[in-house]
């Protein structure tokens, strides 16, 4: 067993996922209200709004935003298990004498299940058996 492991660092923190949310959502209103404008002055709009209302502008802007949500939501969840996967590897890999309970479990679930040790079945279940609360 290495006592190290190759990360691709492109884990993104919950900070940076939350930031591009806002920007992306901010970006999203602003060019509805760009358009709804340019439709109110009977002004160009893009192919994509061509033959649209102001009734219609709403719903498909509404449409992008869940999408956005969701998007966010699954890079939210994804960040975490990486954390979760990760901080995993590391109290195993390190190297050292294990220096507390969930060292030593970790340990003899990696010496069973290695890299393929479950986040749900594997890793939070030995969580809950040493935080129960």
């Amino acid at each position: 067993m290495s006592s190290s492991f190759a990360s691709s660092g492109e884990q993104l923190s919950l900070t940076k996922i939350w930031k591009w949310y806002e920007e992306t959502e901010q970006a999203i209103d602003i060019y509805q209200q760009e358009v709804t404008h340019a439709l109110v002055s009977g002004k160009c709009v893009s192919k994509t709004f061509s033959g649209m209302t102001r009734k219609d502008i709403n719903p498909y802007f509404f449409q992008h935003k869940k999408e956005l949500e969701q998007l966010v939501s699954l890079n939210l969840m994804a960040s975490a298990e990486a954390s979760l996967r990760l901080d995993y590897l590391r109290r195993v890999l390190r190297g050292r004498k294990k220096k507390n309970k969930i060292d030593k479990i970790f340990k003899d679930l990696y010496n069973q299940k290695g890299n393929r040790a479950n986040l749900r079945d594997d890793i939070l279940e030995m969580w809950k058996t040493v935080h129960p609360e």
